[in-house]
């Protein structure tokens, strides 16, 4: 038995993380990481037990390792909380797992890689979890081809469709 992929997509700024989170928050046997926008700064949300962090800064400290892409500041330290969580995740499988979000960090091996290469190389231990990707629109084709999945492994949903797995 394989897993189950679901991409999860949408346009930048179109709901998807926040619509995610609202689904996930009623279900029970969902782990992950879903990258959140509260008070202007973008956040990571362990979807588990809802813990908070501050990924992007303005502040940063003599010993801050940033990450910068296009006008965004993220704080390494963040990413790497990340990273824990969604091992973490891994290693304790639920029916869902969620990461949020593939982007041009991850196609260039930052952000939350390599957790996510961890995640599908050894998908085979956790065959009955649905992982569960999001990923901008303008980004699909990319993410297909860089994380080397068949069309037959994936499911492709618009951000209007969540409520349908």
């Amino acid at each position: 038995m394989t897993n189950k992929i679901i991409i999860l997509t949408g346009p930048v700024h179109s709901g998807k993380s926040t619509r995610l989170y609202d689904w996930a928050m009623k279900k029970k046997n969902v782990s992950g990481i879903i990258c959140l926008i509260r008070n202007s700064k973008r956040c990571l949300v362990s979807v588990k037990d809802g813990i908070i962090k501050e990924l992007e800064t303005d502040n940063i400290k003599g010993n801050d390792e940033i990450v910068e892409i296009c006008n965004y500041k993220f704080l390494e330290n963040v990413f790497e909380w990340g990273r824990e969580v969604i091992l973490n995740s891994f290693n304790s499988p639920q029916e869902y797992l969620i990461i949020d979000e593939i982007g041009k960090l991850e196609l260039e091996e930052k952000g939350l890689e390599p957790a996510i290469s961890f995640v599908l190389n050894n998908r085979i231990k956790i065959p009955r979890t649905v992982i569960l990707f999001v990923v901008r629109d303008k980004l699909i084709k990319q993410v297909i081809e860089h994380y080397k999945l068949s069309s037959d492994e994936c499911e492709i949903i618009s951000t209007d469709k969540i409520n349908l797995f």
